[in-house]
């Protein structure tokens, strides 16, 4: 049975995303000036005139007290503006020192992740401190398609009973393909037209919309994985509007597809090794003393021939248990309860194993973002096996089971989705970015940072030697060049590594 403790520890992670932007202790690290950014004459976006106000309400919750609670409408199609609009919902909490005021934050998390969720939560659990609260007003918006604004209301689960994202035939894959496209469909009839429009340019827009509706001339832009691609489309679209650009676990869409691919499922891979070897000489893994390897080999194989239950779901199969390998991983705080996780669904209980759902994140609104937005890597079924071997023999264990794979497989067959386009090019008079990735992140993989800084010239990255997702929040070296970044504009020392 999983401990009360346990599982509270393993919601509490999901802060981590926002806390890595507020916790300010621990020693610098050496720091070189940054290059003051060359304005761009660029116009902002035309839009309706009734999409410039904030409609303001009284926050209700009491942990947004002394906050204030808003909406903004935004057309839906960002070409028509005098068309149907959706609503963008946001929470501003205003900068404790007024006068030593720098100016908004806005605040970004993955594609399924509500900013006014992390925001709540880290007042709840007093993880919002430090002097980016001090002088920043911190701007919690949530992302078309995700947390208040518009969320996807499909009345049907991600992946249908009986479907999987590793077919071994035509047959399989048909009802693959189906299955992707009735989960569009009952999307798109749930939710509407704003579906269609879950692009980055539009996302970024969206965010230039909000800049102007609470009259700042510029913000300091903060992303967390999904979102550092649309920091890096609002720095091409609006460079002159940036005074600081932190990208944190970043991914670079300007790979090929099977690359990207690659990349992660290594990461994953490597993840499930490095636990191995924690659980060897780790007093608190419940696995210690035992080959971990082998024990997990031995839980898919029992889950292939008989899906073990769990509670308020349905029961997991070989392939599931497989997919939790990245998750669980993401931050090693959670490593001890991911090896009793084994255990217990060893005995017959996968509850566990399965990824906490708590209200910061919605793995469907992640995945829909994700079909809506990324170029297929596959689209028939010899397209897709042959990404299956690559990536079985890039991560035997694993399989390839990952977010990536979800969308490679899990997105064949949505509706309009992108061509592979050529991201890549440079990012012109911008400020330089301060990138923050983890060598190991199971998430982001640890080369998606020096290949997407690549882009923004003048650009750092710090490297924080460890597995977690959130850098900052783990690291007080890295913390402390996050602070130094936005309020004083010095970027780190090239090179820099942090060792906490």
């Amino acid at each position: 049975m999983t401990r009360p403790e346990t599982r509270l520890r393993r919601r509490s992670l999901a802060l981590a995303a926002f806390v890595a932007l507020v916790v300010v202790t621990g020693a610098a690290v050496p720091m070189a000036r940054t290059a003051p950014a060359t304005p761009a004459a660029l116009a902002t976006p035309e839009a309706p005139s009734d999409a410039a106000m904030i409609r303001w309400t009284p926050c209700q919750a009491e942990e947004f007290a002394g906050s204030r609670c808003g909406t903004l409408s935004v057309p839906i199609d960002w070409s028509r503006p005098g068309d149907a609009t959706t609503e963008l919902s946001l929470v501003v909490r205003p900068a404790d020192d007024q006068e030593a005021r720098i100016g908004p934050l806005l605040l970004n998390n993955a594609s399924g992740g509500s900013a006014i969720e992390q925001l709540r939560l880290g007042l709840l659990t007093g993880g919002v401190r430090g002097s980016l609260v001090e002088r920043f007003d911190l701007v919690a918006v949530d992302p078309r398609g995700v947390g208040q604004s518009t969320p996807p209301r499909c009345g049907r689960p991600q992946r249908g009973a009986g479907v999987t994202y590793f077919p071994q035939d035509e047959r399989a894959f048909d009802a693959l393909v189906a299955d992707n496209r009735a989960l569009a469909e009952a999307c798109r009839r749930g939710t509407g037209a704003v579906l269609e429009h879950l692009d980055l340019e539009t996302s970024a827009r969206d965010l230039d919309a909000v800049r102007q509706a609470l009259g700042e001339r510029r913000v300091t832009f903060y992303g967390i994985l999904h979102t550092t691609l649309v920091g890096r489309t609002y720095a091409r679209l609006f460079p002159a509007r940036l005074r600081d650009i932190v990208l944190d676990s970043a991914l670079d869409d300007s790979l090929p597809a099977a690359q990207r691919l690659a990349s992660e499922v290594v990461a994953v891979e490597t993840g499930l090794n490095r636990f191995a070897a924690w659980c060897a000489e780790a007093p608190d893994c419940a696995l210690r003393g035992q080959d971990v390897l082998r024990r997990f080999d031995e839980l898919v194989a029992q889950a292939d021939r008989a899906p073990i239950p769990a509670r308020d779901r349905t029961p997991l199969t070989g392939e599931d248990v497989r997919r939790q390998v990245q998750e669980q991983l993401v931050f090693k705080i959670a490593w001890p309860d991911f090896a009793a996780a084994i255990e217990e669904a060893a005995a017959g209980d996968a509850t566990a194993l399965v990824t906490s759902r708590d209200e910061t994140f919605n793995p469907l609104q992640d995945h829909i973002v994700q079909c809506a937005t990324t170029p297929p890597a596959a689209r028939t079924f010899a397209e897709l096996k042959q990404l299956e071997r690559m990536v079985r023999q890039l991560a035997p264990r694993t399989g390839g089971a990952s977010r990536a794979w979800d969308t490679a497989a899990g997105c064949i067959g949505w509706p309009g989705r992108p061509d592979a386009a050529d991201p890549g090019r440079p990012v012109e008079d911008a400020p330089a970015a301060l990138f923050l990735q983890s060598t190991h992140n199971t998430v982001a993989a640890y080369e998606n940072a020096f290949s997407l800084a690549e882009q923004f010239p003048g650009s750092r990255v710090l490297s924080r030697d460890g597995d977690e997702g959130s850098l900052v929040v783990w690291s007080p070296c890295a913390t402390a060049a996050v602070e130094e970044y936005t309020a004083a504009g010095r970027l780190p020392a090239p090179g820099t590594i942090c060792l906490d």
